[in-house]
């Protein structure tokens, strides 16, 4: 814990609301926006007094997914779903194997946990991120992990494991008592997912965000999907109320059907303007990534001063990725197609 370095958390800046917040791959639509007022005049203020009481969401969220309450368990977000993970099925000095880069709270648990961690890059192609898959299998085999981490999507790559190559991580995973830890915390925006793994195997574990497709980000919301023996054990170490009431109750109400095709509307109309935007860019010979997440790399060059200046006015983003296989490529979260056709004019006008 000593080497652990984190940012100072009392000098987080506050956004403005006179920008488009399009940097930390939340749903701002401005549509989802609209419905969540009016979800929130059908909540009653003593939920927010109150203790939760969650069988009534546990057993929603079960019709929703198709399958018993008894395997999902929920926590604040996908980030305290691993650390769930994490605690309950790994040990002090243990090995577990994470891709690189991924979600930043998968560098930091293993440091908290004392295990040792192994990463396996991505390298850099002119199609994007890539892994080569049957290295990351010969890895495994040779160090034994036991715990693997695997994003799908994986952000900020934005790229998948397909799923005959997921069950073949599985299968080894199995064979060498590893546990898998699948994050799908882009669920919604890539509609495959692995949660039928759960009735073959018992060390998979599916872990959903609600802070993503759903627009929940502030509420912390999240949940794990795994076998009924793996969600017994993490009860026992649950906190004494696992997400608040507030969210809670604000969660079944979008179950509902009416809000939620309004919602599935939105995220339609989200992969409708990632694909207008992709369009601009190719006939506009600007490079940029496929991403099955709800954002979009892309590398200017040509006046690159004057545009990420004009974006910067406009909107929150992220200017310039770090890790190799994405080095000097902006990332811009997924928006209205009002708001993309902005950040179209912006690019055409330099």
């Amino acid at each position: 814990m000593k080497n652990l370095i984190r940012p100072l958390w009392t000098l987080q800046q506050a956004r403005k609301f006179n920008k488009l917040w399009l940097d930390k791959n939340e749903n701002t639509h401005p549509k989802l926006l609209k419905l969540y007022k009016d979800i929130l005049r059908k909540i009653n203020p003593i939920y927010i007094s109150a203790y939760p009481e969650l069988g009534s969401l546990y057993k929603k969220i079960a019709s929703y997914e198709k399958i018993s309450s008894k395997n999902i368990l929920f926590s604040h977000g996908s980030d305290g779903c691993i650390k769930n993970i994490f605690e309950g099925f790994t040990k002090k000095n243990q090995k577990v194997l994470t891709l690189s880069p991924t979600f930043a709270m998968y560098y930091i648990y293993p440091k908290i946990f004392n295990l040792k961690h192994l990463k396996f890059d991505y390298h850099f192609s002119t199609q994007g991120p890539r892994i080569q898959f049957k290295n990351l299998l010969k890895k495994i085999r040779k160090e034994k992990p036991k715990l693997l981490c695997i994003a799908n999507p994986n952000s900020p790559t934005g790229t998948i494991i397909k799923d005959n190559d997921i069950h073949k991580l599985i299968k080894i995973c199995q064979r060498i008592k590893c546990y898998m830890l699948i994050d799908e915390a882009y669920y919604g925006f890539y509609n495959q997912t692995s949660k039928k793994f759960i009735k073959r195997y018992n060390n998979v574990f599916i872990i959903r965000s609600l802070s993503k497709a759903w627009g929940l980000a502030g509420l912390r919301l999240g949940y794990i999907i795994s076998n009924r023996k793996n969600i017994e054990i993490l009860n026992k170490i649950r906190p004494m109320y696992e997400i608040n009431t507030f969210g809670s109750e604000f969660l079944k109400l979008l179950l509902n059907k009416n809000y939620y095709r309004e919602l599935k509307l939105v995220l339609k109309e989200m992969i409708s303007a990632k694909k207008s935007f992709y369009r601009f860019l190719k006939s506009n010979k600007i490079e940029y990534f496929l991403s099955y997440g709800n954002f979009v790399h892309f590398k200017i060059i040509k006046n690159r001063k004057k545009i990420i200046n004009g974006l910067s006015k406009l909107s929150y983003f992220r200017i310039s990725e770090k890790h190799k296989s994405l080095k000097n490529y902006s990332r811009v979260t997924l928006t209205s197609k009002n708001n993309i056709e902005k950040i179209i004019r912006i690019i055409k006008s330099k």
